[in-house]
Order: C-alpha cells, then sequence, then structure tokens
C-alpha cells in the first residue's frame, strides 16, 4: 500500500525529527534534564507546536518517567504562554521591557542575540514572586548586560550570583533564565530580612545581607541600581 503524504504532513514529519534530533543532541551533551527544559521553553518561545515537541519526546530513549516528566513540563509551559498570550498586561511589560534590553545591549555593542536571557522569564519572575521588577532588570543591567557579558556566558548567573572579584565562580546556572528565580529568592533569604524592604537596600551602603556582607564590593552600588532602576521607569512608566 502506498503512503501518500500531504505537503502539511511531511512539514510536520520533518520538524518532528528536526526537534527529535535537537533533543537527543542536548541529551548527549549533557544528562541534566533541567537543559531540556530550557530547550523545550525555547522552542515553545518560538512557535514549535506542543504536539512537535510532544512526539519529538516519545522518541528520545529516556526512561519512562522523566519522558513523562518532560512532556508535563512541556504542557505546563504551554498552557502558561497560551494564558500569557491574552494578558494584556503581561505583553505590555514585555514588550517594554524587551526594548530596553536591546537599548542596553546596543549601547554595549551587543544585540538581543548575545544572551539567551528572555524578557518574559523576567516579566513572569517578577510577577509570579511579586517582586520588583525595575529593580530586577536594573541589577541584570548593572551586573552582566542582562547576561551578555563573557563571564555570564559562562556561568549563566546574569545577577552575578556567586560570581566573586578573585574570579572564582561558585554559582552556576544551566541557563540565565534559571538565574533569574536563583537571584530572586536569594533577595528574600537573605537580604529583604530584618524588617528591610527592596528598596531599603538602595540607601547608601545598605545593600548587604543579613549578617552585613555586601552584595558588591563597589561602593556606589546602591546609587548605580537605583539610578538605573529610575531611568527605566523614565523611559517604560509600563514596567513600574
Amino acid at each position: 500500500m502506498k503512503l501518500i503524504l500531504t505537503e502539511e504532513q511531511l512539514n510536520l514529519l520533518l520538524q518532528t525529527e528536526g526537534v527529535a534530533r535537537l533533543l537527543q543532541e542536548s541529551l548527549g551533551d549533557s544528562k541534566n534534564l533541567e537543559n531540556l527544559k530550557g530547550i523545550i521553553r525555547k522552542l515553545l518561545a518560538t512557535g514549535v507546536a506542543l504536539t512537535t515537541i510532544v512526539a519529538a519526546l516519545n522518541k528520545q530513549s529516556l526512561p519512562q518517567s522523566e519522558r513523562d516528566m518532560l512532556i508535563n513540563a512541556a504542557v505546563g509551559e504551554a498552557e502558561l504562554k497560551k494564558t500569557e498570550l491574552v494578558d494584556t498586561t503581561f505583553q505590555e511589560k514585555v514588550k517594554a521591557c524587551k526594548a530596553y534590553m536591546e537599548y542596553a545591549l546596543n549601547n554595549q555593542n551587543y544585540t538581543l542575540e548575545s544572551t539567551d536571557l528572555e524578557p518574559e522569564t523576567l516579566v513572569r519572575a517578577s510577577m509570579e514572586k511579586g517582586f520588583d521588577l525595575p529593580f530586577l532588570m536594573a541589577v541584570a543591567h548593572q551586573e552582566s548586560c542582562f547576561g551578555a557579558t563573557p563571564r555570564a556566558q559562562r556561568t549563566n548567573s546574569v545577577f552575578s550570583e556567586g560570581s566573586w572579584d578573585n574570579g572564582k565562580n561558585t554559582v552556576t546556572y544551566s541557563d540565565p533564565n534559571e538565574s533569574v528565580y536563583g537571584y530572586i529568592d536569594l533577595m528574600n533569604r537573605s537580604y529583604i530580612v530584618n524588617g528591610k524592604t527592596l528598596f531599603d537596600l538602595l540607601a547608601p551602603g545598605a545593600f548587604v545581607n543579613g549578617i552585613g556582607k555586601r552584595y558588591a564590593s563597589d561602593a556606589n552600588y546602591e546609587n548605580k541600581i537605583k539610578s538605573l532602576r529610575n531611568r527605566i521607569i523614565k523611559k517604560y512608566p509600563e514596567l513600574a
């Protein structure tokens, strides 16, 4: 019996095979399933259909439990993106965040392609965690130009978490987007303590943790973050 495929079916088959190869190569490079989750997130962001990703995952030589976990993660991410697409406020913030990122990157001879950090992640994390978005963006800008600097490319630590002045890196991430949540958790756990608010950290000499250790050695760090935050809000009020 001759099997006849329509052009649409053939394109879908080719796309599925391409995604399957990408996932297989990534699995070969690293057994870290978090890496695969990051790739799945990027595929969805670029418009690859959930059904294509699920079909590609089913082609992988993985234990059933791990395959199911990745498929569930893909489904959850797709549902989240679907919700975000109809959320006007979210979309407006993403648009403004992306525009500011492009402006900041261009000023330092980078482009949006210089970083894998997604504006959607910054906006989503700030909303989920109740964290000030302009503050988050200001630190990402100051520390690594939104993950574009050479050191941040090596560590994926957009906020220089664990990046010491002596060159030692004690914190690394598999994906720069993961570092957004890591930084917020660090602030909530160690810096916004003892009655302090996020904005108290911006007073001169005040960006210290609960035991008095500075986040950055730069004595003018607080003023730099405050100035960047103010610039972001002035340029894009919808981010406040």
